[in-house]
């Protein structure tokens, strides 16, 4: 996918910055619910993380060129 994190280095995942997409889904995730997701990184590993489902802004940030 080739985002490039340095080592110790922390990354945001947020609209209209680096975000995961899921695709596929059988129901909407309901706000506030607490999901199970495992990352996998080439030379890291996988990490489990629980992401917490925020209700959507009414519009997107604009994307900065």
């Amino acid at each position: 996918m080739g985002l490039d994190i340095p080592p110790g280095a922390t990354v945001e995942l947020k609209p209209g910055g680096f975000h995961i997409t899921f695709i596929g889904l059988k129901a909407p995730f309901a706000k506030d619910a607490k999901i199970p997701v495992t990352l996998v990184f080439e030379k890291a590993g996988s990490i489990d993380v629980e992401i917490v489902v925020a209700a959507m802004a009414a519009a997107a940030p604009a994307h900065k060129p």
